[in-house]
């Protein structure tokens, strides 16, 4: 087989879906995954499922394919595992959909955030170059026709716009190199991850950050438990599934070290900042009841939904702040030119 690159977060929900619509209507996995490769129109991953059915009917375990065809990620294939080997596969399945579905909501919410405002970045760049090398000059050739000179702030915008202009070649090839080492790191998986990683080590771990973390960190325990795995090996999940997030990984090393020694989950959880305190509160009523899965999936719901919304917010303040941060730019720089020629203007 030639090599098969690791699926993304919308391969995976859409594979984990349709496996677990098909084992759930009583078809046997090897022909679930049969299904699916006939559905499938990319030949590469066509390839995939033919290769894994092929394992599946040559007796292998499911989570056994998985991870030897190296395309799933690990944390995934070891949870799907525990679901089998504990008869709740089935589950399993629905949980791993439901957690790359999650994946996918939340990255593709980051993705539209960082979006749009650098096209509005974009623009608002252009219209003040437009503004300082084409605008300014013409106004300074009417002063000269009145027989005056640009002064002051007037005259430094116009040098700072006849150096813009000369420098216009180099601001575009510097720009188009942005543009394709962004396009870069969206497009090559290894990259992006290591864009995640420094932009996480940069920005820390508060905020959008901290949410998003959050949510990703409930939805790994709660993928856990519905697989049959207990809380604190979702915990040891968590950390393979948040290793990108340096800030992340360490307060989970520390909860996994409060439950060494003892710490009940949802103290080691809240004294981590792993987890809310009132999803922490809702997990122990949960745990208490006996319904700790159903609690976990509630939690990991919330948190989701409420990263969601602080992206949402978060471009909803941005969007306006440089609409009218241009705004503001325009408009000084043409009243400093044009304030000095009305005056002129007057004494004419």
């Amino acid at each position: 087989m030639s090599r098969i690159p690791r699926l993304s977060h919308e391969a995976l929900r859409d594979f984990f879906y349709g496996i677990h619509t098909m084992f759930k209507a009583g078809y046997p996995i090897s022909d679930c995954v049969s299904l699916m490769a006939e559905e499938e129109s990319d030949s590469k991953t066509k390839e995939l499922f033919s290769v894994l059915c092929n394992g599946l009917e040559d007796g292998a375990f499911f989570a056994d394919v998985l991870s030897d065809s190296g395309a799933f990620p690990h944390h995934t294939v070891a949870l799907l595992r525990v679901g089998e080997n504990v008869g709740k596969l089935e589950d399993s399945l629905a949980a791993a959909a439901k957690y790359h579905e999650d994946r996918c909501r939340i990255a593709r919410q980051i993705r539209d955030a960082l979006t749009y405002p650098a096209i509005l970045v974009m623009l608002m760049l252009v219209v003040i170059c437009v503004l300082l090398t084409k605008v300014i000059p013409v106004f300074n050739d009417v002063y000269a026709s009145l027989g005056g000179s640009m002064t002051g702030a007037a005259a430094g915008i116009l040098s700072l716009g006849q150096w813009l202009n000369g420098a216009l070649p180099v601001l575009v090839a510097v720009t188009v190199g942005i543009a394709v080492t962004a396009l870069a790191v969206y497009l090559i998986p290894p990259a992006r991850r290591f864009a995640v990683k420094l932009f996480c080590s940069i920005a820390g771990d508060r905020g959008i950050l901290l949410a998003v973390s959050r949510a990703n960190f409930a939805s790994a325990l709660s993928m856990a438990a519905n697989s049959g795995a207990t809380f604190e090996d979702g915990v040891i999940f968590a950390s393979e599934m948040l290793a990108d997030n340096k800030k992340a990984s360490d307060r989970i090393k520390k909860c996994l070290s409060l439950l060494e020694e003892g710490t009940p989950l949802e103290d080691a959880l809240k004294e981590t900042a792993l987890l809310p305190p009132s999803s922490c509160r809702l997990l122990k009523i949960g745990m208490q009841a006996g319904s700790g899965d159903e609690s976990m999936s509630e939690i990991a719901e919330r948190l989701t939904e409420e990263a969601e919304r602080k992206i949402a917010d978060t471009v909803a303040l941005i969007e306006p702040a440089l609409v009218i941060i241009t705004s503001l730019i325009t408009g000084a720089v043409l009243l400093t030119v044009m304030l000095p020629l009305i005056n002129i203007m007057k004494i004419i």
